[in-house]
């Protein structure tokens, strides 16, 4: 953490959860970690998500990126 600079964001998370009692080899129901991290980013919960939409609008947001280019 002490790496991270003023202007950088850090984020761990993973595509998929899955429960290690199922027997099978497809994805459960189990939910995925967000972790945000950055001397800019506003503490707080996110909440349940329905998609992983959110990190990519959460980084354009970010980054101040609009789809018809940069601010």
């Amino acid at each position: 953490m002490a790496l991270v600079g003023e202007d950088d964001i850090l984020i761990l998370t993973a595509d998929h959860g899955c429960d290690p009692s199922w027997t099978g080899t497809d994805h459960t129901r189990e939910h995925i970690p967000v972790l945000i991290y950055g001397p800019k980013v506003k503490p707080g919960s996110l909440g349940h998500r329905e998609t992983f939409a959110d990190i990519g609008q959460t980084l354009a947001s970010y980054f101040w990126y609009v789809a018809d280019g940069l601010r």
